[in-house]
């Protein structure tokens, strides 16, 4: 494939957002292509007067679709990357046969004869971080593990504020709720562990009044993500049906860090189609009775979750860092 111009440009300006797209130029970028990054979404004008002053071959967006004012650049094939389908599918006609359209969440779109691709977040793995196998040489992890569980979740203020700064009070609600329905297997276990949250919404006044849970606000460093994966001696997502732009997955695996699923949601169904397996690579329950004895076991046996993370990790490095992300990007453009 000859060497390529690439326009990336994040979802958002907050600062996860912004790593994941470096990560993308970065890996690019190694094998001879030229990416260049904004730090943040245009408009639909903006982009079309960027394109007007220089060429590029590749436009990738994270979370936005092509216009009709881009229809014109018919040298430059656009990227969007969004959750489904159904996001764009009022601008479907925007988009050229060279186009591609990544998805979260592939849902049926025989009508729609254009490229539509499940893509997926990944991690960009540092050799040099410190997984819990080294720390498990000079501390017992059960020790070192100071936290039980922990939740680290993925809204952002996009999520819960308008342009003005006005709350959304309807959207909040929702997250709100979306937690609550997540949560509530857990105050029915009589098992003791500590619940800790990490977020921008607070949990509802039910869960937060029991002991047992801790809301700990909103986290802006990004390296401290990876510390508390490795304190906690299980970790939760905050999806329930797909994969978030920037979930916490990959970055728990990274680490060797241990992730407990729901059977019963979509999201166990995408994770084992990405070749994770249950009890080998992340640990699961369907009921009430099957997460008391999971935790009870687990929270117990820092050699099994050892195993577990290690095992995660070594399938996290053969198939998921952002470097296979982007070979299948170009592969995908041929």
């Amino acid at each position: 494939m000859k060497k390529l111009d690439f326009l990336l440009i994040p979802r958002s300006n907050y600062f996860l957002d912004t790593i994941q797209i470096s990560s993308i130029q970065k890996e690019l970028n190694k094998i001879g292509h030229n990416a260049k990054v904004l730090t943040g979404p245009v408009d639909e004008e903006s982009l079309k007067w960027i394109l007007e002053d220089q060429h590029f071959d590749i436009i990738f967006q994270v979370n936005k679709p092509k216009s009709h004012l881009h229809k014109k650049f018919v040298n430059t094939r656009f990227i969007s990357w969004m959750n489904n389908f159904d996001q764009i599918i009022n601008k479907k006609d925007n988009f050229s046969e060279n186009d591609i359209i990544y998805v979260l969440d592939k849902n049926n779109n025989n009508d729609f004869k254009k490229n539509i691709l499940e893509f997926y977040p990944a991690v960009d793995v540092n050799k040099n971080d410190i997984l819990l196998r080294d720390l498990s040489l000079n501390y017992n992890l059960n020790d070192f593990q100071s936290k039980d569980i922990s939740l680290i979740s993925n809204e952002m203020f996009l999520s819960i504020y308008d342009a003005s700064g006005k709350i959304l009070k309807e959207k909040l609600k929702e997250i709100t709720n979306k937690y609550d329905k997540m949560l509530d297997c857990f105050l029915e276990l009589k098992c003791n562990f500590k619940f800790n949250f990490f977020g921008l919404v607070n949990l509802s006044e039910e869960l937060i009044s029991n002991k047992r849970f801790q809301f700990l606000g909103i986290i802006k460093n990004y390296n401290l993500l990876f510390e508390i994966f490795k304190l906690s001696k299980i970790n939760i997502l905050s999806e329930i049906s797909s994969f978030d732009f920037n979930t916490n997955f990959f970055r728990i695996l990274s680490v060797q860090g241990l992730i407990l699923i729901d059977k019963k949601t979509k999201l166990y169904k995408k994770i084992t189609n990405l070749q994770f397996k249950e009890n080998k690579h992340f640990i699961c329950f369907k009921d009430v009775k099957e997460l008391e004895t999971i935790l009870n076991y687990y929270l117990n046996n820092n050699e099994k979750r050892l195993e577990i993370g290690i095992n995660a990790r070594r399938l996290l490095l053969e198939k998921h860092t952002y470097k296979h992300r982007v070979k299948q990007m170009l592969n995908d453009l041929k």
